[in-house]
């Protein structure tokens, strides 16, 4: 959950928002895990950018990506209606329109351009994150 839009640094990690302090604290826990799994020999090959040797900051910085909650409005038509995102912002640009409703069972939602933007802009840079993942040749 994001508490403000301001970028902040987390123990060596930029974040593009300020998460709240539970947010943060299960990131700690998600960090401290993965990052104990990168260094274990039984994980080994398992990381691209991970190994016993390689700091923990760095590990991080190349693997992790986090994103703020998505908006029910747009998260829920996806998942019922099997709506994807890009989807979604091929129909708003089509309409002309400021907004979309979707209809799922008895429940209407009603997305603001800018939600819908946002939803997307978040889900391409998750995107970019993983295709940025290559594997070494070893």
């Amino acid at each position: 959950k994001s508490q403000k839009e301001e970028p902040i640094e987390h123990k060596g990690l930029m974040l593009p928002f300020t998460p709240s302090k539970v947010s943060l604290d299960i990131l700690d826990a998600c960090n401290k895990r993965i990052a104990g799994m990168a260094k274990d020999p039984s994980f080994a090959g398992l990381f691209v950018r991970g190994s016993p040797e390689t700091p923990d900051v760095e590990f991080l910085r190349g693997t992790i990506a986090i994103m703020r909650q998505l908006a029910d409005n747009v998260l829920k038509p996806a998942e019922e209606l099997g709506m994807p995102f890009v989807h979604m912002i091929d129909t708003l640009e089509a309409s002309g329109k400021k907004q979309l409703k979707f209809a799922s069972a008895d429940v209407t939602y009603t997305a603001g351009e800018d939600v819908v933007r946002g939803v997307d802009e978040a889900v391409r840079n998750l995107s970019l994150k993983f295709e940025a993942m290559t594997v070494d040749a070893r």
